[in-house]
């Protein structure tokens, strides 16, 4: 009798052990990625990265981001030709539940999937569109480089500009994700305002410019979201630009 309370205790034991860490944050992974996409008919290459891991000297979380479009970008009657994204601080890496990040769950890291990283930038247009929010979604679709896709945001901290290129397939290159190790930490949570700025919330999302009433009456139809209060979308440039 003894021997059987015992091996019931110790199972027991195991299983209680088992919920308490099932409820503990699981690690996070990293995440890689550079080479070029097609957006309104010209080459736009990238390199970026991001994680949970603490970056240093001020940059926030570890990671990077560098986009060039080779078709330019225009803000406020001034046009430049690349448009140039460089980063200064990665403030959000997020585990999205689907390719549209439309929820976030601390879920165990995957070798595929899509990974939503938040952060500040300069650009190479005039002021007050120098200095932008941005964010990234990079998808790894297991394969080295085949059906990867990325997409990018940037909203200017300032002014009207907002500039996105829709979710597009890599044309070369590659989006890898990294397993975790002891110094990446735990996932961001949920985008906010503090730690994703430039992404809106799935509230602000939109088909229609009726449902943009309350901000600038305009719907970008490319990433789903109402433009910024001043800026409506111009559909050629697959933009929100400046009224």
């Amino acid at each position: 009798m003894h021997r059987v309370i015992g091996a019931v205790g110790v199972v027991a034991l195991v299983l209680a052990a088992g919920a308490a860490g099932a409820q503990n944050p699981l690690p996070c992974d990293f995440v890689t990625g550079g080479g070029y996409i097609i957006t309104n008919n010209a080459k736009a290459n990238f390199g970026v990265g991001g994680s949970c891991k603490a970056g240093g000297d001020g940059h926030g979380l570890w990671g990077h981001l560098e986009y060039v479009d080779h078709g330019g970008a225009s803000s406020g009657g001034s046009s430049v030709t690349p448009f140039k994204v460089h980063w200064t601080t990665i403030t959000g890496y997020f585990f999205c539940s689907d390719e549209s990040c439309t929820t976030f769950v601390n879920a165990q890291s995957q070798p595929s999937g899509t990974r939503l990283i938040c952060g500040t930038a300069t650009t190479n247009l005039p002021s007050p569109d120098d200095a932008v929010n941005w964010f990234v979604k990079a998808t790894d679709n297991d394969q080295p480089g085949m059906n990867d896709i990325f997409m990018i945001e940037v909203q200017s901290q300032h002014g009207a500009f907002t500039y996105s290129t829709g979710d597009d397939p890599l044309a070369g290159g590659n989006i890898e994700l990294h397993k975790p190790n002891n110094s990446t930490g735990f996932f961001s949570g949920t985008p906010t305002s503090a730690n994703c700025p430039a992404f809106v919330p799935t509230t602000n999302s939109c088909t229609t410019d009726s449902q943009c009433a309350a901000t600038s009456g305009s719907c970008n139809t490319i990433t789903g979201t109402c433009c910024p209060t001043g800026s409506n979308f111009n559909s050629g440039s697959r933009q929100c630009v400046p009224d």
